[in-house]
């Protein structure tokens, strides 16, 4: 076998190998976009639950200082609101709510916070006629 034949043949093996090894370890441009996403970018649903002492004259939340829930007169408790809000491994609402002034003692207001497939997280503060808090969920 002639030296010609025999580089001709080894060079035709490494590109025979080499080919699908470089299809294989190769990803589409697109693929490595969707990947660098952060993940925290998508929303999730929440479920949230409002439960309250008395009868509060209004209910409003806020996320990142965005209007999210809003209730007046809620009649009865508890509330069920679903919301849409960024993932990530901690939520802090900012929430406000107020109570007649001729209602004695202290009134508080619990969220609950149930991410789809993930365990549900409850807080609670308490507040005279007007409470302004944040509230913090971390999973």
């Amino acid at each position: 076998m002639s030296p010609a034949l025999k580089v001709t043949l080894t060079l035709a093996g490494i590109l025979l190998t080499g080919l699908p090894l470089l299809w294989l370890t190769a990803t589409p441009a697109q693929q490595q976009v969707t990947e660098t996403m952060p993940e925290e970018a998508a929303p999730r649903r929440l479920y949230a639950t409002l439960h309250f002492s008395g009868q509060p004259e209004y209910i409003i939340l806020r996320h990142n200082g965005m209007l999210i829930a809003e209730l007046r007169t809620p009649q009865y408790a508890p509330q069920d609101i679903t919301l849409e809000l960024p993932s990530g491994k901690a939520i802090d609402l900012e929430a406000e709510a107020s109570w007649a002034d001729n209602i004695a003692g202290n009134n508080a207001l619990t969220i609950t916070l149930e991410p789809e497939g993930q365990q549900a997280c409850s807080v609670t503060r308490w507040g005279d006629s007007l409470l302004h808090d944040i509230f913090t969920f971390t999973w």
